[in-house]
């Protein structure tokens, strides 16, 4: 039965690795090794959206998006026919992230204009 079963994910692997060009068990190593960051940021995120701390939020959903694509990053550049979505969620983290740095300049630049231009009310 186990000789069966070891067979299976043997074959298994192999068509993975003929498919994809990639080795499964790295794609594995990372998905178990990050599934823990993973949840723990998910705990982090609702426990920031529930307190309303915009800052923390954005920080917990960005560490989020991130452990959500590592595993499909490594099949991008090291294999080949990926999914669709992955490349939906990949721009999503980009365009979070560029968003971010954005809304972090602006708050820098009218800081940096408040102190050097203040009140005279």
């Amino acid at each position: 039965m186990f000789e069966n079963i070891y067979t299976f994910v043997l074959d298994k692997v192999a068509f993975i690795n003929e498919k994809y060009g990639i080795n499964p068990w790295v794609f594995i190593i990372l998905s178990i090794f990050l599934t823990y960051p993973y949840y723990y940021s998910l705990y982090r995120l609702i426990r920031s959206a529930a307190a309303r701390d915009k800052k923390q939020f954005r920080f917990w959903l960005t560490i989020f998006l991130i452990l959500s694509v590592v595993p499909y990053i490594y099949i991008l550049f090291w294999g080949h026919n990926l999914p669709w979505y992955i490349y939906i969620i990949i721009a999503v983290l980009l365009l979070f992230g560029l968003y971010s740095l954005i809304q972090k300049i602006r708050k820098k630049r009218s800081a940096v204009k408040s102190r050097k231009y203040p009140d005279k009310s």
